[in-house]
């Protein structure tokens, strides 16, 4: 599995795609290629100064913090239920064990957080339980749950990128013909470390499809996202 990712951003069967008949096993390498697919995924992640994910799905239970009792959260209802950023969907949303009509809900913003509110069928507000008991599973009675996606799609260049980085972290490995990476001396599989050509320009991006990836997630090399705190702001940007 993946350090930082959720998963990796190509699989198994399309990295097998580009390779050269013979050059891996389906079944004998199966663990090789899913390892080196995840540790490239995360090399990318790292990469992209933690920009780009991929896809990840999260499943909550909401409830309000204060005013517990009988193991339930505050019996009071709540307008909004705040999602993470960059939400790509909603899976499902299940009250009292029955999944909603997806045209009951949807999804606004206050200021940069997204936030789930009920639509009102009579024109009157709608709100959702504040109280749920979260001993139970999700499909009983006074349960609420959420499940959605969040993150960004993987694209060509998300994928073409994992799958280059994966071969040579593949190639690294004793016995292996598969050509290195373009720039590269020699390249560590588990830690993804990558020894580049001194005489090579750049780092990790002289490497084609991660320099595309880079200049589409990270084109000023940047270690990590940019983030700002303030009092005066509702939330972190």
């Amino acid at each position: 599995m993946p350090k930082f990712v959720c998963e990796a951003f190509a699989t198994p069967a399309e990295l097998l795609a580009v390779v050269c008949e013979g050059d891996l096993d389906a079944v004998a390498d199966a663990v090789l290629i899913q390892e080196a697919l995840d540790d490239a995924a995360d090399a990318l992640y790292l990469h992209s100064g933690q920009r780009f994910y991929g896809v990840c799905e999260r499943t909550v239970r909401p409830c309000r913090d204060s005013g517990c009792w009988d193991s339930c959260s505050c019996c009071c209802n709540r307008d909004g239920v705040p999602l993470d950023v960059n939400v790509i969907e909603i899976t499902s949303v299940m009250i009292d064990g029955v999944t909603l009509d997806e045209a009951t809900y949807t999804i606004s913003y206050d200021g940069w957080t997204p936030m789930l509110v009920k639509l009102s069928t009579d024109e009157r507000p709608t709100s959702w339980p504040g109280c749920q008991k979260l001993y139970r599973p999700s499909t009983e009675e006074d349960t609420f749950e959420i499940v959605y996606t969040v993150g960004h799609p993987v694209s060509l260049t998300e994928r073409n990128a994992n799958i280059e980085l994966a071969l040579g972290v593949i190639a690294s490995q004793p016995g292996r013909t598969i050509n290195l990476v373009q720039g590269a001396t020699s390249i560590s599989g588990g830690g993804v470390v990558i020894v580049m050509d001194p005489n090579a320009e750049g780092q990790a991006i002289t490497i084609p499809s991660v320099r595309r990836f880079m200049a589409v997630w990270n084109p000023r090399e940047d270690r990590t996202f940019s983030a700002a705190w303030s009092p005066d702001l509702a939330s972190r940007r």
